[in-house]
């Protein structure tokens, strides 16, 4: 399993927008996608396109002009990191056995009950474990 730079990147940017609006004596600031980029080392291009995608699933939401810019669309305690992960990754098992009684290759075969239960783990913890733990 390897996740994708843009769902680290967007894991970063709503982790920084989540401890940022924490310190922040304004609770629905807005932070310029410029901070972000800068604050994050992203590309504000390809920061760009991350937020664009985080933003049509309703975690972040976006103010364009003066004072404009990016914050939390809801709590950080209701964004889990299984939201953002599927978000962004088509797949993000360990392994992709067949089912059950088909030719199975490769990491699969005996171990295949391993790797079940390994997938399961991985889904629990992102199920169970919010933006706010990270914060």
């Amino acid at each position: 399993m390897k996740i994708t730079k843009k769902t680290l990147c967007a894991m970063r940017s709503i982790i920084y927008i989540g401890k940022e609006s924490d310190k922040s004596l304004e609770p629905d600031k807005f932070f310029s996608i410029r901070e972000i980029a800068r604050c994050q080392k992203i590309s504000v291009s390809y920061l760009e396109q991350v937020l664009n995608k985080l933003k049509k699933a309703k975690i972040i939401v976006a103010k364009r002009g003066p004072n404009g810019g990016y914050r939390l669309f809801k709590e950080a305690s209701k964004i889990t990191l299984l939201e953002v992960v599927e978000l962004f990754e088509k797949n993000y098992k360990i392994a992709n056995c067949e089912k059950p009684g088909a030719t199975c290759t490769g990491l699969c075969t005996a171990a295949k009950p391993i790797w079940d239960d390994l997938n399961e783990s991985i889904h629990f913890f992102l199920k169970n474990k919010t933006i706010r733990d990270y914060i």
